[in-house]
């Protein structure tokens, strides 16, 4: 029985430096892309609504680009730069990116956007060609 056990803390201890050793590498990843907040799409018949949660951003440094199906958001916090020397760093910089699939095709020349609040607000009309036509039905 104390074989087992000891084979068993060996693959325990393994797993553990394994987890170690990936969280080790993924950190430069992960202070390089501030991930941004959350995203909820809302869709319709005639368009989708996105809002993404990207705070404390300026907006005329956030892009928005639509082709065909897939919108896209990238944008660029900078690093900030306070006075003395930083004892607690929470608030990542870096790039963010993020695509939604939308279950349409879009117009892009109709496609707005504004930012209000920390929350960029995204409105994608659906392409003319790709709404569904209603067919008229005459009596015989």
């Amino acid at each position: 029985m104390r074989n087992r056990l000891t084979a068993f803390d060996g693959a325990w201890s393994m797993l553990d430096r394994l987890h170690r050793d990936l969280n080790a590498a993924l950190e430069p990843a992960r202070t390089c892309d501030w991930g941004g907040g959350a995203t909820n799409v809302w869709t319709s018949e005639d368009e989708a609504t996105v809002a993404f949660e990207l705070p404390g951003l300026d907006p005329e440094a956030v892009e928005v680009t639509v082709d065909k199906n897939l919108l896209t958001v990238r944008c660029e916090r900078a690093d900030e730069d306070g006075e003395g020397e930083a004892v607690l760093r929470e608030r990542r910089q870096g790039g963010f990116s993020r695509s939604v699939r939308l279950p349409f095709e879009a117009d892009a020349a109709g496609v707005t956007a504004s930012y209000e609040r920390g929350v960029l607000l995204v409105s994608v009309p659906r392409a003319e060609e790709t709404k569904p036509a209603r067919i008229a039905v005459t009596a015989a």
